[in-house]
C-alpha cells in the first residue's frame, strides 16, 4: 500500500469534462443508501460495503456515485477509513476505461478541498 499526498489547492478550478455515454456523477444522498451499499457489497465485498456505510453517516455524505441508465456503475468515498483519506473506490468491471474512476477521484478530492482540507497559497 502506498500513501500519496495530493496538493488539493492545485486541482483544476474549472468543472471536469462531462463523461461520455450519459454517465452521471453526483454526491450520494441518504435515500440512496439502501441501493448503493448492497451494490458495493455484491460487487466489491463486505469490507468496502462497511466503509460505504460510514460514508452515509455524515451530512453531506462522503461518497460520490456514478450512474449509467439508472444503475450504479461506480463509487468513491473519502474520510471513511480515516479523516483525510480517499477510498475505497471502485468501478463496475464492464464500465472501466471510460474515465469514471478519474472523475470520481476528482469529485472526491474537490469535496475534500471544499471541506477545508487545504489552504490555498
Amino acid at each position: 500500500m502506498t500513501d500519496m499526498l495530493v496538493r488539493l489547492y492545485a486541482l483544476p478550478a474549472q468543472p471536469r469534462s462531462p463523461l461520455a455515454d450519459g454517465i452521471g456523477i453526483h454526491r450520494a444522498m441518504a435515500p440512496e443508501r439502501r441501493r448503493v451499499v448492497p451494490w458495493i457489497e455484491q460487487t466489491f465485498g463486505s469490507g468496502w460495503a462497511g466503509e460505504a456505510e460510514a460514508a452515509f453517516a455524515s451530512t453531506p455524505t462522503r461518497m460520490h456515485i456514478a450512474v449509467f441508465q439508472d444503475r450504479i456503475v461506480g463509487f468513491a468515498c473519502h474520510d471513511v477509513t480515516a479523516l483525510g483519506f480517499f477510498g475505497p473506490t471502485g468501478v463496475d468491471e464492464a464500465m472501466r476505461g471510460r474515465g469514471i474512476g478519474e472523475a470520481l477521484l476528482r469529485e472526491s478530492l474537490t469535496a475534500m478541498r471544499n471541506a477545508g482540507y487545504c489552504i490555498i497559497p
